[in-house]
């Protein structure tokens, strides 16, 4: 796990900012000129983005200039950005098939992703505002420093106006982003692993030698974390738990990137499943909400990065995520398990969730006794999931039309 993946050799040379910022703007813009001349109103959007992007780029950094040289290529970057582009060649494939428009589905996507990064690294900031120093520090988000959650409500609340216009078609959309979400995530928390964000609490020393190989994070070269500085669980463990400065690694910990890793990967392959299976539209979004919001409030109690955020009334963990996963429970049998047409089957369900709860309670009371508090994200878990079951029921049984025009109905499968 390194930050860094390697340098692109560029000469020394000064670069004006300004300058090179136009001229991106006039390529965007002749961009989405030749998207409209050809009909493809993806281009347009792109285009029209990345030109108001690079405008405003050219304005912010009016007189600014660069020493170009050898150009740092951050792993946490460069699955960022992986991820996006795959999750959003995924969401139009996916649109394409369901008979959206590729225009539609493409303008979301980067309305979504676009509000989604700034959502995820808003909330962020809002959560850690101590560790910033100024705006400056704030924009920095080479090396990490984005919630999921914040993401998700980024892109979700800019979507929903984005398509204001078209009544009914966030269920549509919704359904094509969930999956390619489930799939850019999978990939970006690969990059959380690399940047070393977001990482478990110590293993116990019984612990597997490959899990306690894998939990490891080594400090990183002057060179590249500063003088002063290490992989986050190294410092943290340094300042916190009295490792030794000068150990060359943290203490072994839960892997949990990787476990979201594998959350990700059978959340993507479940929606798939699901998807030639669903009975309304709008059905693989609300159970993406709802079973990556149980995933993540039972991930947040071997989570021990500090940028967490804790927030809510005082409380033994093992009560608090047990009586959160109860509501959410609870939930479920209201909303989704009704969609389970065999009572028997429907019966057996509800009592393996109920099951749960008690085991998971049982395993929580085991660990040594403390009082704390709800994080961030397990709180948005709760709230998104309690809207995901709420909104269940009537949009199962509602009438709805989709994206492409005001007045054209769709199929309800």
């Amino acid at each position: 796990m390194h930050p860094l993946l390697f340098h692109i050799p560029f000469p020394s040379v000064p670069v004006h900012l300004a300058p090179a910022f136009c001229a991106l703007a006039v390529m965007a813009l002749a961009t989405a000129a030749l998207g409209r001349r050809a009909g493809e109103r993806d281009l347009m959007v792109l285009g029209a983005a990345a030109f108001f992007g690079a405008l405003l780029a050219a304005i912010r950094f009016r007189g600014q200039t660069v020493a170009l040289g050898p150009l740092p290529v951050y792993s946490f970057g460069a699955l960022l950005s992986t991820s996006i582009g795959l999750g959003l060649v995924t969401a139009v494939r996916l649109g394409e098939r369901d008979g959206l428009r590729r225009d539609v589905i493409a303008g979301t996507c980067v309305v979504a992703a676009t509000f989604g990064v700034i959502g995820a690294r808003v909330l962020y900031v809002v959560t850690n505002l101590s560790d910033f120093d100024g705006v400056g520090d704030a924009l920095s988000i080479r090396s990490g420093g984005l919630t999921f959650y914040g993401g998700v409500l980024g892109g979700f609340g800019a979507s929903l106006i984005y398509l204001k216009r078209r009544r009914g078609a966030w269920r549509a959309v919704g359904d094509a982003l969930a999956p390619s979400l489930a799939l850019g995530a999978m990939i970006g928390r690969f990059g959380c692993y690399f940047a070393g964000c977001d990482y478990g609490v110590p293993l116990s020393p019984s612990a597997p030698k490959w899990l306690a190989r894998l939990g490891t994070f080594p400090r990183w070269p002057d060179d590249i974390a500063g003088t002063a500085a290490g992989s986050p669980a190294w410092l943290d463990h340094v300042l916190h738990r009295g490792l030794s400065p000068e150990s060359t690694a943290s203490l072994p910990v839960h892997p949990t990137e990787l476990y979201e890793v594998i959350a990700f990967a059978a959340l993507f392959a479940a929606l798939s499943f699901l998807r030639s299976r669903r009975s309304f539209r709008g059905e693989l979004l609300l159970a993406f909400l709802l079973v990556y919001g149980v995933i993540r409030l039972l991930l947040e109690t071997v989570r021990d990065d500090p940028e967490r955020g804790l927030y809510g009334p005082h409380g033994s963990e093992s009560v608090l995520v047990s009586f959160a996963l109860f509501v959410l429970v609870l939930a479920f049998a209201w909303g989704p398990c009704r969609s389970i047409k065999n009572r028997r089957v429907r019966v057996g369900v509800e009592a393996i969730a109920l099951s749960s709860v008690i085991v998971i309670h049982a395993v929580l009371a085991r660990r040594p006794p403390s009082i704390t508090q709800l994080s961030t994200s397990q709180w948005i878990a709760v709230l998104s999931g309690l809207g995901a079951s709420l909104s269940w029921k009537r949009l199962e049984t509602g009438s709805y039309v989709e994206s492409d025009g005001p007045q054209k109905p769709v199929l309800d499968a």
